[in-house]
């Protein structure tokens, strides 16, 4: 009976010391480095929203936060790598709707779920995306692009991003409501997609505003509609897809952070108030938006709600288009 007794108490005693590490750990958080996983390569728009935001944590939070690019495979490399991390905090990913939603849709490999292994964090940004066509296809607007591919079906191919991205999923919805014949070609990246167009080897593109803005500024790409209900600020004089005659249409990728799934609500209660601080400096708000980005901000519970009302609209664009990889 003693030792029965003995070993409660030990036990108890081990309860309240890891107890109290954890209460001390939570506190004193952050006391090491920060790392944001940014889950697309070097230069590109989600590599600079993940700059911004760790350069303004560094000084909201008073230890380094650092931008770690870990590409590859729409972005779920990364997920995949951060679902397995310690929740402690210390690892944030840049989440967006391709690696949180769309490739975990379409693709029987993923093996992270977003809904069991992710806490939301913050809801940082939309981006739109806008439909582009070579200036030398004599075609001007929507209604001039669906009378084209009426009359030339062979014209029909779009350039991507990759699968399971939002020029990819945007082009299928747009597919679903017109009946038109399209037809996928994807590319490792938006930037050799818009190079294909640009160079007249395939004929349209639905790409992200930061992609395809210098392109149209060029006059290498002219830009037809945007695919947000609302015309993006950055856009104002390009109409919508929905303007252009097609109902519903309003698709953009939603950009935010996430943290590996049993991560203390205290902590993730002071990483968002310094998303939010960082959100709200005008420095901040004037960066993101020369980048193309409509800014949103918000709780983790706001960024919840995002993915699971996206995980519900595309699970049925997926279904209809029949779009599913090994």
């Amino acid at each position: 009976m003693f030792t029965k007794k003995l070993k409660l108490a030990i036990a108890a005693i081990g309860l309240i010391f890891v107890t109290n590490n954890n209460a001390t750990a939570q506190q004193s958080f952050p006391d090491k480095p920060i790392r944001i996983i940014v889950p697309f390569p070097a230069g590109g728009s989600t590599d600079a929203l993940g700059r911004i935001f760790a350069d303004k944590l560094s000084g909201l939070l008073d230890t380094p936060v650092i931008a770690e690019n870990v590409a590859g495979v729409s972005g779920s490399i990364a997920a995949r790598q951060v679902s397995s991390e310690k929740p402690d905090g210390y690892t944030i990913l840049l989440g967006t709707s391709t690696n949180l939603v769309m490739y975990p849709l379409v693709s029987k490999n993923v093996s992270y779920d977003t809904l069991r292994d992710f806490d939301p964090v913050f809801l940082a940004v939309d981006l739109p995306s806008v439909v582009v066509v070579n200036p030398e296809l004599n075609v001007h607007d929507m209604a001039g692009l669906r009378s084209h591919l009426e009359k030339n079906p062979n014209d029909g191919s779009y350039a991507t991003a990759g699968v399971g991205t939002p020029g990819h999923l945007a082009a299928e919805l747009y597919r679903l409501k017109t009946g038109l014949p399209l037809n996928h070609v994807p590319f490792q990246g938006g930037a050799p997609a818009l190079l294909a167009v640009a160079g007249g080897h395939v004929k349209l593109s639905i790409a992200v505003l930061p992609d395809a803005i210098p392109y149209i500024q060029g006059d290498r790409l002219r830009a037809l509609a945007t695919t947000t209900a609302q015309r993006p600020t950055s856009m104002p004089d390009t109409p919508t897809v929905t303007e252009a005659g097609i109902p519903g249409f309003d698709v953009y990728s939603s950009y935010g952070f996430v943290v590996p799934k049993g991560v203390p609500t205290s902590i993730i209660e002071k990483l968002n108030q310094a998303f939010q601080e960082a959100m709200k400096q005008p420095d901040t708000q004037e960066k993101l938006k020369n980048l193309g980005f409509e800014l949103r901000g918000g709780s983790p519970q706001d960024f919840g709600k995002v993915i699971e009302q996206q995980k519900e609209m595309w699970e049925k664009v997926i279904k209809d288009a029949n779009i599913i990889i090994g």
